[in-house]
């Protein structure tokens, strides 16, 4: 674990716009079923590394379509996922998919990554390349305006997650094995980017704070 803790206190929490997510959460697991269980969710992708996808399922067999990458829960009881060309609002009801936004429609070799709710109810996110060899990767904020590119580049976006006073954001950088932090305002400007912390063994994926402050990664 790697503390870095701060002692201003904010004695409010203003409440959630209206626009985007429910709570602060990294991607949960996914909870399963789908319409006319044509489509389902589950865990790994054929041949690649273990982790979320959506495939069709005929007879038994499921053909994985589509890479999940980060799955927030919505106030009305959906979800807004990370696909492979953006964003979308899964209704768990129906089973569809509803485009929110193109993040990236001209970057075809990239994908989106981890997502996180901030307790002012932004969403972050990041992209990275599919073949994690270039620098076309950047951290997202969704607002009301859509999708705003908040920094970049990065081959591999990790995280990100946010402090308990909801004022200094981490994003990991996890090719260079570096996590930075951001002075981050209400609206979600980012500004005094930092390096935090430099992994000597392993790569980092996404950070998480708990209730003392103190940051953890998984590498």
């Amino acid at each position: 674990d790697i503390a870095d803790r701060d002692d201003r206190i904010h004695d409010r929490v203003a409440p959630l716009p209206r626009h985007v997510l429910v709570r602060p959460a990294q991607s949960p697991q996914v909870v399963g079923v789908v319409r006319q269980r044509e489509v389902v969710l589950r865990e790994g992708a054929g041949d690649a590394e273990p982790g979320l996808a959506i495939g069709r399922q005929d007879g038994g067999h499921l053909d994985p379509e589509e890479w999940l990458c980060a799955q927030l829960p919505t106030r009305d009881g959906g979800y807004i996922v990370g696909l492979r060309a953006g964003l979308h609002r899964f209704d768990p009801k129906r089973g569809t998919f509803d485009l929110l936004c193109a993040v990236e429609p001209d970057a075809t070799h990239n994908r989106l990554n981890d997502g996180y709710v901030d307790a002012d109810g932004y969403l972050w996110f990041g992209s990275m390349d599919d073949n994690e060899a270039e620098p076309t990767g950047a951290l997202y904020q969704l607002t009301k305006d859509g999708c705003v590119r908040r920094d970049a580049p990065y081959v591999i976006t990790n995280g990100p997650c946010v402090c308990n006073h909801n004022r200094t954001l981490y994003h990991t950088d996890t090719l260079k094995k570096e996590i930075y932090a951001f002075a981050k305002s209400r609206d979600g400007e980012l500004s005094a980017k930092r390096l935090f912390v430099t992994i000597d063994e392993g790569y980092p994926d996404g950070p998480l704070v708990d209730s003392t402050g103190t940051v953890w990664t998984g590498l």
